[in-house]
């Protein structure tokens, strides 16, 4: 799993995604009603995990900074398809032992204009600058650009998960 700079160095134990679809419930006169779809609610991604090992107090410290770091991101799981998250909650569970930080999360997808205001839009110049961190995929979710386009485009990138910051990826 992958969130702006900081990738887990092991798959956090539980992830749990909430996906609701928003309905309202028009009741007419004769015990007639019909449900009105008003699309889908914004999901929330939750899980816990643990670090372990001499690296776990280094590794939940990054956690830490990149929990701080404000704005959205792109949040990279290798089975579920996400978007822009907002990293929401962060919480150590127990008291850290030795070599060992047990804790939880919760990400929320968001998709507005403040959130976006940071972010290259996408069709402006028809080119993206890479940023530590970024992949050819959370790329093209942040653009809404196909990842078989982008890889069409720019057929230069032999590893589209190895980027180079300040590299330019072409969008159109």
């Amino acid at each position: 799993m992958k969130f702006k700079t900081f990738t887990w160095p092991n798959d956090p134990r539980t992830c749990r995604l909430q996906a609701q679809r928003a309905t309202v419930l028009h009741k007419y006169p004769g015990g007639t009603y019909q449900l009105e779809d008003l699309g889908v609610k914004q999901r929330i991604l939750t899980g816990e995990g643990e670090f372990f090992g001499n690296m776990a107090y280094t590794y939940m410290d990054q956690l830490i900074r990149v929990y701080e770091d404000p704005g959205a991101g792109v949040l990279i799981h290798p089975l579920i398809l996400l978007r822009k998250m907002m990293f929401t909650e962060l919480e150590i569970l127990e008291e850290p032992r030795a070599w060992y930080v047990a804790y939880r999360f919760t990400f929320t997808e968001c998709d507005t204009e403040e959130d976006t205001a940071s972010k290259q839009k996408p069709g402006t110049s028809g080119r993206y600058i890479v940023k530590l961190g970024d992949t050819l995929y959370s790329i093209s979710m942040l653009n809404s650009v196909p990842l078989s386009r982008l890889l069409e485009l720019n057929p230069d990138i032999g590893n589209p998960n190895v980027l180079t910051p300040g590299q330019v990826v072409r969008l159109a």
